[in-house]
């Protein structure tokens, strides 16, 4: 230690640092504290910086397709891909997504599955052979209310989303 020359006793210099300790350890949860709720800013807060952005007619920074509950800093393009993803997360479900000879699929082929389900172009509507993206959507929801369910003695047939190969192509089929 460089301060035991300077002060000559080892154990004055224990005693300071047991002191300091604390207190630096304090001033550092502090300065983090500032720093975690300058990210966060309350309703009040967001709605006076909008209206200020709205009378500077800075229109580009207001981020409209973000929530105004939002409190993490995302900006619309995120918003809007989170809520797809959260959309998509849902089709993972073990059984609802199957492959031609019913078995259930693997996460590849469930991920190139949902991928292509919300895919606009030519190749994902080829996919979904006619299928629109309600009915798809309409089955997932019947998936999800059905599930475990069981009416008097029968277990009822559960909605999946069958996937055919055909050569190079695979279709999608709903299966009630």
């Amino acid at each position: 230690m460089c301060l035991v020359p300077l002060l000559g006793d080892p154990g004055l210099i224990t005693y300071v640092l047991d002191i300091l300790r604390p207190l630096q350890r304090d001033h550092d949860e502090q300065e983090a504290r500032v720093f975690h709720r300058s990210l966060r800013i309350n309703r009040g807060e967001r709605w006076k910086r909008l209206t200020e952005l709205s009378g500077q007619r800075k229109f580009h920074l207001m981020n409209p397709s973000v929530p105004i509950t939002c409190t993490l800093p995302f900006d619309g393009g995120m918003w809007r891909r989170s809520k797809q993803l959260l959309k998509m997360v849902r089709y993972f479900r073990d059984g609802f997504m199957v492959s031609g000879d019913m078995s259930p699929q693997c996460l590849p082929e469930k991920i190139r599955t949902v991928n292509l389900i919300y895919d606009g172009s030519t190749e994902g509507s080829e996919f979904r052979s006619g299928w629109c993206l309600a009915s798809i959507e309409e089955s997932l929801f019947d998936y999800e209310l059905l599930e475990g369910e069981e009416f008097g003695l029968e277990r009822v047939e559960l909605p999946s989303l069958l996937t055919e190969s055909r050569g190079d192509s695979s279709f999608l089929t709903i299966v009630n």
